[in-house]
């Protein structure tokens, strides 16, 4: 699988695999590097390696706020989610 940039990410920014299947901005990759510190003890080193970000790209990004998009594409994905749903009867 090619490696793809991460949204915002600068050079060594990027994820490689289906972290979450294209578009995983800078919270999404940095929020998902710190989960697995926190719940699996993985390093940020050894994270950033394995989805292709430099460590410095990570700590420059884990502090920022979502961008103006990122809650309403949420929104609108939360949303797109649920028809299916309430289409089926």
């Amino acid at each position: 699988m090619k490696p793809r940039p991460v949204e915002g990410g600068g050079s060594g920014a990027e994820v490689k695999g289906a972290l979450g299947q294209g578009g995983d901005g800078p919270v999404t990759v940095t929020a998902f590097i710190s989960s697995q510190r926190a719940e699996h003890d993985v390093s940020v080193r050894l994270a950033c390696h394995v989805l292709g970000v430099s460590e410095s790209w990570y700590f420059k990004h884990r502090n920022r706020p979502p961008t103006p998009r990122q809650p309403r594409r949420a929104e609108l994905a939360a949303a797109a989610r649920r028809l299916p749903r309430t289409s089926r009867g």
